[in-house]
């Protein structure tokens, strides 16, 4: 059966139940996934996924479900099971229905390379050996990692009549390499297209990052003048993510609560969401209630502009969707910090005495309308002294405020690239270059 018939035929069962409205989303991906470690690959295996995504209203009440498989019979009892659950639940305060018409999808260029889709197994091996033979090259011993290459395609109906598809590629790469134990570098690469993918940058960047000093120094806790790596920027902005989503400031999970034209940063910071910019791994046409996705200034010269909606937060606050759904929670489709003027050498001399983090991971909020917040600091923590690296880093955790963080940003680097691996949560890709932010807090790690 054709998805795009199974979707008709859920959408024309949800219409004999008696919905208000309904959205039935088909998701199908083909993903090829390589695993190394120790310079030896260890996994080669492809998988194969279909989703049946369905919302619906009915008295008010919204219901929202995802299905792993594509058997009619099997979605449709799901739907009778959530028929019968519907009138237990809390009916919406504020909601603005589909609209009747949608206007224009737009065109996305760079999302879509054939031979992604046609890729011989063979080639992708070829780019683990690049990755692997680069990083051994720039001081690495040990390498480790992960290379995912997929297809998907996207179609989606609605009771207001839309019907419109959508398809991309992507491949991205995660690398680890190692020196001795807990002397690391991380770094990725990632793309729509193969002609932008670079395996062996991935693995000259995490070599380089794990041997750029053998001298180890014990940190001190306190706080400190910090050059942000693209790994980490990458993990931070995706808890930025989750803090400009209309829903998490509803929930009262968000430190940019009330937040709307003030400024949170300095004028030299500006964010944006980038669905429709070329060869973007976030660029698509369309969000889960089937509107057009458009370009949003997020922070303008530091100064928060907006939050990012579905069509129920948009209601809650008595503005238009973004389109950012998320039935439940709207986030970013791909964040982008503009790029500044500093070399990598004049972050260095910026920061002076300092550190160097490459990588955040495993963040978790103290208190999230604060922003106060810890993490692992790891994969090249290096001491800067004279603008210089001096020694390796050890013993410290990220004890500190994102808000503040962001209100700190001294300087922003020239050189931006797309950032997308394993440790951001919320899987949002970034775009941006490295950062200085001043007084960062750190306190002692327990492991």
């Amino acid at each position: 059966m054709a998805y795009e018939e199974l979707a008709y035929i859920m959408l024309s069962y949800l219409g004999q139940k008696n919905v208000d409205e309904a959205v039935v989303i088909i998701n199908e991906k083909t993903t090829r996934q390589i695993r190394f470690s120790n310079n030896v690959i260890m996994l080669h295996a492809i998988y194969n996924e279909v989703t049946v995504d369905v919302m619906f209203i009915k008295d008010n009440r919204m219901m929202v479900s995802s299905f792993n498989v594509a058997d009619p019979k099997i979605v449709k009892k799901g739907i009778d099971n959530l028929i019968y659950l519907h009138a237990k639940v809390k009916p919406l305060e504020k909601y603005r229905p589909l609209p009747d018409k949608i206007g224009k999808y737009p065109e996305v260029s760079g999302g879509f390379d054939k031979s992604i889709v046609e890729v011989d197994p063979e080639r992708l091996v070829d780019y683990i050996d690049v990755c692997i033979g680069s990083a051994l090259e720039h001081g690495a011993r040990r390498v480790a990692g992960t290379l995912y290459c997929s297809y998907w395609k996207k179609h989606l109906t609605a009771t207001n009549g839309v019907s419109v598809n959508d398809c991309g590629t992507h491949i991205n790469l995660d690398v680890r390499a190692f020196v001795k134990k807990r002397q690391t570098g991380h770094y990725f690469t990632c793309a729509r297209r193969l002609s932008d993918f670079r395996p062996g940058k991935a693995g000259r960047e995490a070599g380089i990052i794990s041997s750029m000093s053998d001298e180890v120094i014990k940190g001190k806790p306190g706080k400190y003048r910090v050059l942000l790596g693209k790994s980490a920027i990458g993990s931070l902005m995706n808890m930025f993510a989750y803090a400009i989503s209309a829903f998490s400031v509803l929930s009262g999970q968000s430190f940019l609560k009330e937040k709307i034209g003030e400024t949170v940063g300095p004028e030299i910071l500006n964010v944006s969401d980038k669905p429709l910019s070329e060869g973007y791994l976030g660029a698509r046409k369309f969000d889960d209630d089937g509107i057009p996705v458009s370009n949003h200034v997020l922070i303008e010269n530091g100064m928060l502009k907006t939050y990012v909606h579905n069509r129920v937060t948009a209601a809650q606050f008595d503005t238009e969707t973004t389109a950012h759904a998320g039935w439940i929670t709207p986030m970013p489709w791909h964040l982008e910090i503009s790029s500044g003027e500093h070399s990598d050498e004049e972050l260095l001399e910026e920061v002076r005495d300092g550190l160097f983090v490459n990588n955040v991971t495993y963040i978790r909020f103290h208190n999230y309308i604060k922003g106060d917040f810890s993490a692992i600091v790891r994969d090249g923590v290096y001491a800067i002294e004279d603008g210089e690296i001096v020694g390796r880093v050890k013993g410290l955790r990220m004890d500190s405020n994102l808000l503040e963080i962001l209100k700190n940003v001294r300087a922003i680097g020239k050189d931006s690239e797309q950032i997308f691996h394993w440790w951001m949560e919320f899987n949002v890709p970034v775009t941006a270059p490295k950062i200085v932010v001043d007084d960062v807090g750190f306190s002692v790690a327990t492991m």
